[in-house]
């Protein structure tokens, strides 16, 4: 099946929450706001919901996301969640598709330092990529931004999309929004960014921002993507001019 395009919408929402319920009713609010003719579904980043075990995130918050999913024919895309699990405490983004099944989960790389002591913390090894259509669409967290390694690695596997479910400072939304302007650009692909109260984004693969909010209010963007136009433009027009004479060491 060959999509021609993606109607994504990207949530920004408040900056805490005390517990699943309640992120669970307040999405609730969110998707019922005309999201029916929508592909994808992108949710903020919960990082200061209190660590929850994953069974009981996946009884509370993915039965709901699920029901979500399957009833308004799109995929969702649960903004990351710190989540605890038998081998330790990870940062966890779900991908539901349009039926309402569970398409897998990214856990956090973490590439730079992290808050929590180490051996309490379980990094993940591994990108999660899903297909749209003929198109192949990834997950990057926030601290995956800082790293540019990352994000290229995701245009080197021909991704066309990026979803990235981002937490941070209101000091630090300018920083962020100038970080997603360069992975986009110097990577020849599309990143999308929700958001708590720090402002939301699309930015293009040329490095245009397609759409953009500011700080401080909750808020809801919708965007209509040629995917036709996105995979001409993957790959990436800069990895076959490397300098190796330019690495010194």
């Amino acid at each position: 099946m060959i999509e021609k395009s993606i109607s994504i919408s990207i949530i920004q929402c408040k900056d805490k929450y005390d517990n699943l319920m309640q992120i669970k009713d307040r999405m609730a609010e969110i998707l019922n706001r005309e999201n029916s003719d929508v592909d994808l579904i992108l949710m903020p980043e919960f990082q200061l919901v209190p660590a929850s075990k994953t069974e009981e995130i996946e009884r509370v918050l993915l039965a709901s996301f699920k029901g979500y999913a399957e009833r308004l024919g799109c995929w969702i895309v649960c903004g990351s969640i710190p989540c605890i699990s038998d081998e330790g405490l990870t940062q966890r983004t779900y991908v539901i598709n349009d039926a309402g099944i569970v398409a897998g989960h990214y856990d956090e790389i973490h590439l730079g330092p992290i808050n929590v002591r180490e051996d309490k913390y379980v990094h993940g090894n591994k990108p999660f990529f899903f297909n749209f259509g003929d198109s192949k669409i990834s997950v990057a967290t926030a601290n995956d931004l800082y790293f540019p390694e990352f994000i290229r690695s995701m245009a080197l596997a021909q991704v066309s999309v990026v979803c990235s479910p981002v937490f941070c400072p209101l000091e630090m939304a300018e920083i962020f929004s100038s970080m997603l302007v360069t992975r986009a650009f110097e990577n020849d692909i599309l990143i999308v960014r929700s958001g708590n109260l720090e402002g939301i984004s699309a930015v293009s693969p040329n490095g245009t921002v397609l759409a953009k909010t500011t700080a401080d209010f909750e808020e809801q963007i919708k965007l209509k993507i040629d995917m036709t136009k996105l995979k001409k433009a993957s790959c990436s027009r800069y990895f076959r001019y490397v300098r190796k004479d330019l690495y010194f060491y």
